[in-house]
């Protein structure tokens, strides 16, 4: 699945781009529950809580906190003295309570960062699902109560991401069928999946209403839970056509770091003032432009991903040795 991951990021990066036009509406409707199915799609019922919670401190947590250091400074500082005191583009940037708030008080995230805690408490959710509950019609219907009650009592429980984690849930167990062969994805259930919803998309566009898993508000949200889950279906079936290659299988496996460079970088640089200066000045098409930045953009995460992967690799190779020396 490294290949579902690795055009999944880049789905991400392009979504926040905020491209318009009807690409952006499919994008937006699956990319982040796409995530949440992968996650379903590897984890191990057999691995113990506390064996969870532990490497969810480690590739979430800390992750998530370093993030929202740098982030301090990149946003509320050195975005200041570039873009707004030096290059005069932006007028203002945000105040250091604007981040730390959300980030350590609630810590429901801010800016990109929700993904992290959230995707922390629904391992933790997750493992009690499995284990809690033997039978498969009742976890269906647990699941299936959550999503429908979601514009109620569930969407005020913020702390650690809770009532996204409680969503994503549905996601993590259609992901985890699959991978136990328990859902096969068959080449006629994805043409029906993929016509069904184009007929969907259609109803929507056509109302103006936008399929954003963000979108908490009814009577569309349930509705864009069941297109992000026939749209999984659809991408996971796609994707298991590419053949094995190892760059893509290199950014697959480290997606994570991608992604948190991808949030300090999506903090640091005032992406909607540049979009207008350079259409303006190129006199190009907003669109054209658009798709061009992104471009640019996304080549420059995956080059400062890639170094900053390698030189993580070098220190844990030098500390080995290190270690090794010692016990000599």
């Amino acid at each position: 699945m490294d290949a579902a991951k690795f055009i999944g990021i880049l789905l991400v990066i392009s979504d926040h781009m905020a491209i318009s036009g009807v690409n952006r509406v499919i994008v937006t409707s699956f990319h982040m529950p796409l995530f949440f199915w992968l996650s379903g799609y590897s984890f191990k019922k057999t691995n113990s809580l506390k064996n969870i919670f532990i490497k969810g401190i480690q590739s979430q947590i800390v992750p998530y906190m370093a993030g929202g250091m740098i982030s301090i400074i990149t946003y509320c500082y050195l975005r200041k003295w570039i873009f707004v005191d030096w290059l005069k583009i932006i007028e203002n940037t945000g105040d250091i309570s604007e981040i730390f708030s959300p980030m350590f008080r609630t810590w429901d995230g801010w800016s990109l960062y929700w993904f992290l805690p959230c995707l922390f408490t629904s391992h933790i959710f997750f493992w009690g699902l499995l284990h809690l509950i033997k039978d498969k019609s009742a976890i269906y219907s647990l699941l299936l109560v959550i999503v429908f009650n979601f514009g109620g009592v569930f969407s005020y429980l913020s702390y650690f991401r809770i009532n996204s984690a409680l969503v994503s849930l549905l996601f993590m167990y259609a992901g985890y069928m699959c991978s136990n062969k328990l859902i096969n994805i068959s080449r006629k259930q994805t043409i029906l999946c993929a016509l069904l919803w184009i007929i969907i998309y259609l109803f929507f566009i056509e109302r103006n209403v936008s399929i954003n898993m963000g979108q908490h508000s009814y009577p569309y949200y349930p509705i864009c839970i069941f297109v992000a889950l026939g749209c999984i279906h659809t991408f996971i079936f796609l994707v298991r056509k590419i053949p094995y290659n190892k760059i893509i299988s290199f950014f697959g496996r480290n997606t994570l770091i991608i992604y948190m460079v991808h949030s300090i970088e999506h903090n640091f640089f005032p992406w909607e003032q540049i979009k207008e200066l350079v259409a303006k000045k190129f006199t190009v098409i907003q669109f054209i432009s658009d798709i061009l930045l992104t471009a640019i953009r996304i080549v420059g995460i995956l080059f400062i991903s890639f170094c900053t992967i390698k030189i993580i690799e070098m220190i844990k190779e030098n500390y080995l040795k290190c270690e090794s020396t010692e016990q000599i």
